[in-house]
């Protein structure tokens, strides 16, 4: 299985239809095989969150430097840290 099958019918990612249901599976699967997992479905909605505030506020260097720490954070692993950035700057 690769990323996007849309046409094979065996998609993971979100869609409109199913929402981030496959990816929550893939992550309820994954939970009791590791003692350290610790993502939560509400994880999996921070690079869209992510990505909206950095169209919004493209010229405002200021918010785009949080922006950045919540990205270094999202890819070091630190989703609480990551979400406590990005929902701090959500209207």
């Amino acid at each position: 299985m690769t990323w996007n099958d849309y046409g094979e019918g065996t998609i993971i990612e979100p869609t409109q239809e199913f929402g981030y249901q496959y990816l929550g599976i893939v992550q309820n699967t994954r939970r009791p095989l590791s003692a350290d997992f610790s993502a939560t479905p509400d994880d999996l909605r921070l690079p869209l969150a992510l990505y909206r505030l950095r169209t919004a506020h493209a010229g405002d260097a200021a918010i785009n430097a949080q922006l950045d720490e919540a990205y270094t954070a999202l890819i070091a692993g630190d989703t609480p840290t990551a979400a406590a950035l990005i929902q701090a700057l959500q209207p």
